[in-house]
């Protein structure tokens, strides 16, 4: 799952309910590049599995990164990190 902000755009993602598994790289990438607010809810999801980092959200611009995470099973990485966050 891929959400990428640009410009001075406000963006709202909710991603719940999947099961995110066998990922060569990230398994949700947030790429908060506006001067907006991004907002990223990730809840009641059974796995995240990836080999590279399982949740990734990073912060390029001067805008703000809202980031919510609850109810999910395992996170978790084979050779990254299961969350990492570069606010």
């Amino acid at each position: 799952v891929d959400v990428t902000t640009s410009g001075g755009f406000n963006a709202s993602v909710t991603i719940s309910d999947n099961s995110i598994a066998s990922v060569g790289e990230e398994g949700i990438d947030v790429n908060a590049g506006s001067t907006g607010t991004t907002t990223v809810t990730a809840q009641n999801n059974p796995s995240l599995l990836s080999a590279g980092n399982a949740f990734d959200a990073r912060n390029s611009a001067a805008g703000s990164l809202v980031i919510a995470l609850s109810g999910n099973g395992q996170i978790s990485s084979s050779t990254g990190t299961g969350v990492c966050v570069d606010a």
